[in-house]
């Protein structure tokens, strides 16, 4: 509706970004089909444009379009083009933004000192701050310091529902590391209900949390539950063409 009438009234520089926005949403859904047609327009309308700031946002979304189907360079790249318009232009919302997808880079490639940069780098932008403790969360997870990991994605996901969600994956792979499987089964069902809506059943840090689910299968001993999610995941995961979940799916169910 906002495309719509920006388009009417004949404000270029409001279509380009309600244009944006759409291409936005639909990348962190990960609906791979729609998306080439999309970011086509986006890219007509945003150099038609000329706004410096709506360049450095459409290489922000299609970094997050590339990392979440395991195109990390490509990703990296599309980062490093964003930082770059905004150190002549800057913006500190975009490059909050920015930050955010460049911490998901970084951590998804393993280079945790990197990812540790970018939260850094966020937090000095003072613009979303639970964006930033859920990244931190993660990051602590990942590195063993289970209780400043658990402390900061418990207060996260008393937050909106982006970094709720977030902090759900989180929390149920510390439940398992320490062995609380109750927690864990319980921060499930809160993720397999979130699924449930269309809208956010593609949603990556919800995929991705089959992973822990499977897995927790495995520590039950309950090898046939595991390999008929395995089974299933495999093939949700191949519909949105994120590789890397197939391969974790495929090394589980072997």
């Amino acid at each position: 509706l906002a495309k719509r009438l920006a388009h009417q009234a004949g404000a270029l520089n409001l279509e380009a970004w309600s244009q944006l926005y759409v291409f936005r949403t639909v990348a962190e859904g990960n609906r791979d089909a729609e998306l080439p047609a999309l970011l086509a327009v986006s890219r007509r309308l945003g150099t038609e444009a000329g706004d410096p700031h709506l360049g450095a946002f459409l290489h922000d979304c299609v970094a997050v379009m590339e990392g979440q189907t395991g195109r990390l360079e490509e990703a990296r790249r599309h980062v490093a083009i964003a930082e770059s318009i905004l150190s002549r232009f800057p913006h500190e919302q975009i490059e909050q933004s920015v930050q955010v997808d460049a911490f998901c880079v970084a951590w998804l490639d393993r280079d945790y000192a990197r990812a540790a940069f970018h939260v850094q780098r966020g937090r000095e932008l003072g613009v979303s701050g639970p964006t930033f403790d859920v990244n931190q969360g993660h990051l602590d997870l990942i590195l063993g310091n289970f209780a400043t990991a658990l402390g900061a994605l418990e207060r996260c996901s008393e937050h909106a529902w982006s970094q709720r969600l977030a902090a759900y994956d989180g929390l149920a792979r510390l439940f398992l590391a320490v062995g609380r499987l109750g927690d864990c089964e319980a921060i499930l069902r809160r993720i397999v209900q979130a699924r449930s809506q269309r809208e956010l059943s593609d949603y990556y840090p919800l995929r991705w949390a089959t992973v822990c689910s499977v897995r927790l299968s495995l520590v039950k001993r309950d090898w046939q539950a595991a390999a008929r999610e395995s089974e299933y995941e495999i093939q949700q995961a191949l519909r949105v063409r994120d590789i890397p979940l197939v391969i974790m799916h495929s090394l589980l169910h072997a």
